[in-house]
């Protein structure tokens, strides 16, 4: 019955993220810190029986290339963030575009089927190890990289100078 429970309340804060990922939000350093921080924790207890299981070589090359797939769908994700400054209220509000919500559907979908991928029969194969590092990290990489792109615009909105011509933002 409490893993019901459990499943339930993860399934519903998995729609919640969802959600947000669609609407607009109020920058400020919750919003920017905290999605990042629960994901490193994330890949922080995945990555620490992998390396106890599994030799470096293959997992750190996982982690490498998920750091290149992150940091790319990252600046994918944060160039299609619209970063705008209300006037009226003052406050600086990020809306991802569909582009930017769908890249994180899909990330949250890839980190679902690694951890899916640790409770299979496969997850003692170096393939499965070498996914967990990859999907951890390209899923962490990504958050950071977009919300450190809105901190960028709104530190520019802040100090009020004009958003940066080559984005996607100001259309």
């Amino acid at each position: 019955m409490n893993d019901i429970i459990i499943i339930l309340l993860v399934l519903v804060v998995l729609v919640y993220l969802v959600f947000r990922q669609f609407t607009q939000q109020q920058v400020n350093w919750r919003t920017l810190l905290l999605l990042p921080a629960l994901s490193a924790y994330a890949s922080y207890t995945e990555l620490l029986p992998a390396f106890a299981r599994f030799t470096p070589l293959p997992l750190i090359a996982g982690l490498a290339v998920g750091v290149l797939a992150g940091l790319a769908t990252g600046i994918l994700r944060g160039r299609n963030t619209r970063v705008r400054l209300d006037s009226a209220s003052g406050q600086i509000y990020s809306k991802p575009q569909l582009a930017s919500s769908l890249t994180w559907v899909s990330l949250m979908l890839v980190r679902a089927a690694v951890i899916a991928l640790a409770y299979t029969p496969l997850d003692h194969t170096l393939l499965a190890g070498v996914l967990i590092a990859f999907g951890g990290t390209v899923f962490l990489v990504s958050i950071a990289t977009q919300k450190f792109m809105v901190y960028l615009q709104y530190s520019r909105l802040q100090a009020g100078l004009p958003q940066q011509p080559y984005s996607l933002r100001n259309r």
